[in-house]
């Protein structure tokens, strides 16, 4: 029996939010707003155009933003977006990126079968 498949997670739903603005809560009370331009390992983000707005004190700005993972509470996504949406729309561009990339290199990539298995 080969290995299970593992449904979606919320690292696959914010993968596929990579290039949406988005506002991020952080634990100690602090709201970030910014585009996504990553996702890591243990959730952590990267953020461009961001703004740090501390729950007292300024408002700062931030060219890049390192968020780690564990000091997230809350990412607003927005609200006309469903995960299945997201996630299906990504898997298209990957896929489509790809495709564009092998053809770039000359190589033909087969077609997937309906389904994706």
């Amino acid at each position: 029996m080969g290995p299970r498949r593992r449904p979606p997670t919320l690292a696959c739903y914010l993968e596929a939010l990579v290039g949406m603005r988005l506002v991020i809560e952080l634990h100690c009370d602090t709201i970030v707003r910014g585009v996504l331009t990553a996702v890591g390992d243990g959730l952590d983000l990267q953020l461009e155009s961001a703004s740090i707005a501390p729950l007292q004190g300024p408002t700062r700005a931030a060219e890049y933003l390192y968020l780690r993972g564990s000091r997230v509470r809350y990412v607003h996504t927005p609200p006309n977006l469903t995960p299945r949406e997201a996630i299906t729309a990504a898997a298209k561009r990957r896929t489509s990126a790809l495709a564009a990339h092998a053809a770039q290199q000359g190589k033909h990539t087969p077609a997937m079968p309906k389904g994706g298995h």
